[in-house]
Order: structure tokens, then C-alpha cells, then sequence
């Protein structure tokens, strides 16, 4: 018995799709289903968005939009950042299709997200430690917990570097941060919403 091809989503697709509280994106072709977010998620995007807010007040060149969204550049390409900047010129356009240019793409990972990225090994950090201590956390939704940190190698996207990170306990969300980001010479491509070289370092030498 022959197997059915996977459907090849387009963004016109994507946008038949019933309004049933999910948010679905298409990344050249391939369908992401993201369910409706929790409200400690949403309360970390206010918090995030207000600061952004205050910061833009002061560069009015630049416009803060979120999703619901519909930034779609090639035909098989539909996302919806939870917050993104933009150009103040483009935003006026009041036209989807004319934002071309996302200045600032922000996208919190929930718990839900969290363990769908943990469900592909493949993607994750592998990790190589050392000795550990114990150390306090507030978390976004006020909850004090304690957890073990140390240092670790990391290898993620072909790239490697030592950091120091926090020991994730069950049900934990599994996170890599700007810092380890930066040692890694990573950045994240909101399009593909994958890993990728963040380009050559710049250096200079010291008299």
C-alpha cells in the first residue's frame, strides 16, 4: 500500500484554515500548529511589549506590532512573531504585505513550545559538565525555585563553547539563552525558527 504524499502548505492555505484558537504557520511548506497560549505566556509579552514601548517612544522610526500577524515574503512562507518591530513607513502602509523589514522579532517559548523542542533531540544542545551548586530563580510567574547550575560545554548547529547553565528538573521549560547564544556565535532565524551562524566576530588588536 503506497504511502500519501505530505501536503505542501502555501500561505493562502494557511489562511483558509478555521479560526479554532491556533496559530498556524507555514515555513516553505511545512504546516507549524501552535496552540492558544497560556496566560503566564501572555502576561511575559505585555511585560516585554511595555518595555519595548517605553524604549520606542523614543525612536519614533520604528513601529512594535504582534500577532495575530500575517508577515508572509514567498508564497510558502506565512509567520507571527508574538512581538516585532518594524519600520514606522512600512507600518503605515497598514499592509502585511509591505512589511519587508523586521528590525526586532520576539517570540516566547511557553510550556507547550517547551516540550515540542525538547521532542526533537536533533535540534537541542548537547551538553559535557562540570561540578554543580544550587541556586535560587523567580520565575515570570512569581514561583521561587531552587535549581543546580554549573558549568558545560555546549555543541548546538555545528558550533561549540563553555557556559554556565541551569540544570532543568521535570516538566521545566528547556531554554538557551542570549548569553550562551552569543558564545555560540548563534542567532535565530524567526523565519525558519532554527539556529544559524550569527557571522564573523569582530576583533581588534591591542596596542
Amino acid at each position: 500500500m503506497g504511502m500519501s504524499a505530505p501536503i505542501y502548505y502555501t500561505a493562502e492555505m494557511v489562511r483558509a484554515l478555521p479560526e479554532d484558537g491556533n496559530r498556524y504557520e507555514t515555513v516553505h511548506g511545512e504546516l507549524l500548529v501552535t496552540p492558544a497560549p497560556r496566560v503566564c505566556h501572555q502576561v511575559v509579552v505585555e511585560r516585554l511589549r511595555d518595555a519595548l514601548g517605553i524604549y520606542l517612544a523614543r525612536h519614533r522610526e520604528w513601529q512594535l506590532l504582534a500577532a495575530p500577524a500575517d508577515i508572509s515574503w514567498t508564497p510558502d512562507v506565512l509567520v507571527q512573531p508574538d512581538l516585532f518591530v518594524v519600520p514606522i513607513d512600512e507600518a503605515r502602509t497598514l499592509d502585511w504585505a509591505r512589511l519587508r523589514h523586521l528590525e526586532l522579532v520576539v517570540e516566547v517559548l511557553s510550556p507547550t513550545t517547551a516540550r515540542a523542542e525538547r521532542s526533537r533531540d536533533h535540534r537541542g544542545p548537547k551538553l559535557g559538565t562540570s561540578g554543580t551548586m544550587a541556586q535560587g530563580f523567580i520565575v515570570a510567574d512569581g514561583r521561587r525555585l531552587e535549581r543546580d547550575i554549573g558549568y558545560a560545554l555546549l555543541r548546538a548547529a555545528g558550533s561549540e563553547a563553555p557556559d554556565l547553565v541551569v540544570f532543568a528538573e521535570a516538566n521545566d521549560m528547556c531554554l538557551l539563552g542570549a548569553h550562551s547564544l552569543e558564545g555560540l556565535n548563534l542567532k535565530i532565524d524567526p523565519v525558519r525558527k532554527q539556529l544559524a551562524p550569527a557571522g564573523p566576530v569582530i576583533s581588534a588588536e591591542v596596542a
